[in-house]
């Protein structure tokens, strides 16, 4: 498994001069290589091959720039003209590799990077012995060594192959369930659970726009201009860790409580286009969401299972199996034919869960004694008359709920 290791590094002053010297050369000899890959395309019709830029990149002189980080900006450059071609090819929207600003330049890759952490020492070539916190062990093939600088902080990245991936066992409180993802309510379970949207870049705004005004105001080129950006990046940082944070403390408990979870496959992408509900739904962040959810059933048993993106789960009811027209503005779920009265986002949640079961129950293999049941990933779990039973309750607790409400 492919792992990353993030630690906080703290270089003092002449090796930070070393490395802000390093990023200056990384981006200027980023934007030479991009320059002439483009004038030679222009002039000749003919694009530079990675190996082209290797042997191009030697006639550069930089002092504070060790030849591997020099090996991984041509990298870089191929990288973006492999994923540009892509996105044509695919129909998408291209973006084709531009220049970059230094402000955003702010990372240097070792790709061979063989050093370990000594006494609390990292040891960087053409920079020196940096005092690195290592907060938790480093484990695996150390493969590449990342050294980024975020709001004037620098951090060291690992990435780690051949990760050991231990299972933990847990007692599951539920076999299946199903997840829905929504805005005004950020998750709803099968089970009738339901989280609230916590709305993180919401409750910032008023503080962003204070910050926003105040770094306008400001005389362009001078200290307090970059000052101004500083606290505005760490504001926007702030809201990122606090929704990273709740995403994967929700995907945990959720690993830990539901043995296998069916989720829809969303077209996230597409959905972003809309101009109404694009702030809210990057505000919420459902993919990050399923990614780390994703990971968890990684450490702990069971799967996730998707659901097509195709499939009627808002437009069908979750009693009798009706479709029927479901505007976005209706949050109450109104069955034509059997009279359920149920919450939007709850009825799309059983639903998925009904589909989980039956994607599960496809997977139904005859053991030698004859008894039907259901196999993930080789293990095995409960009869198929379970699931039939289990499915049989809520159908009976939906019915239940409507009489009383």
């Amino acid at each position: 498994m492919r792992k990353s290791f993030k630690y906080r590094i703290y270089p003092i002053k002449k090796q930070e001069e070393r490395l802000e010297s390093a990023l200056d050369q990384s981006c200027f000899l980023y934007n030479q290589l991009l320059d002439i890959h483009q004038q030679i395309y222009l002039s000749e019709g003919e694009t530079l091959s990675h190996f082209d830029m290797c042997t191009l990149v030697k006639e550069f002189e930089t002092k504070n720039l060790h030849s591997q980080v020099k090996q991984n900006i041509t990298k870089r450059i191929s990288e973006a003209y492999k994923h540009f071609f892509r996105r044509v090819k695919s129909g998408e929207t291209p973006g084709f590799p531009k220049f970059h600003k230094r402000i955003f330049y702010n990372s240097i890759t070792f790709p061979q990077f063989r050093a370990k952490i000594k006494e609390g020492k990292l040891k960087l070539p053409r920079i020196g012995n940096i005092d690195i916190v290592e907060h938790r062990e480093l484990e695996g093939l150390v493969k590449t060594l990342t050294i980024k600088k975020e709001n004037n902080k620098w951090y060291a990245i690992f990435s780690c192959d051949e990760v050991p991936v231990e299972k933990i066992e847990s007692n599951f409180k539920s076999e299946v369930e199903g997840l829905d993802v929504g805005l005004n309510k950020f998750l709803v379970c099968s089970n009738g659970q339901e989280i609230e949207s916590p709305k993180f870049l919401k409750k910032s705004e008023k503080k962003l726009k204070r910050l926003h005004q105040r770094h306008s105001k400001k005389k362009k080129g001078s200290k307090n201009k970059v000052k101004s950006r500083i606290k505005l990046a760490k504001q926007y940082t702030n809201v990122r860790r606090q929704r990273e944070d709740f995403h994967m403390k929700l995907a945990r408990n959720l690993a830990m409580e539901v043995k296998y979870i069916g989720v829809e496959d969303l077209n996230i992408q597409g959905m972003v286009r809309n101009r109404c509900l694009s702030k809210s739904i990057s505000d919420a962040g459902w993919g990050q969401f399923l990614t780390y959810l994703k990971y968890y059933k990684t450490i702990f048993d069971g799967e996730i299972i998707e659901i097509g993106r195709f499939e009627p789960t808002s437009k069908l009811c979750s009693s009798c199996e009706h479709k029927q027209d479901m505007p976005l503005q209706n949050r109450t779920f109104k069955c034509e034919n059997c009279g359920l009265e149920i919450d939007r986002d709850f009825n799309a949640s059983i639903n998925i869960k009904n589909l989980t079961i039956k994607k599960l129950i496809e997977k139904i293999k005859l053991n030698t004694d004859g008894q039907s049941e259901i196999y993930v990933c080789g293990d095995s779990i409960r009869p198929f008359f379970e699931f039939t039973q289990e499915r049989a309750i809520v159908k009976e607790a939906e019915n239940y709920r409507e009489i009383v409400c």
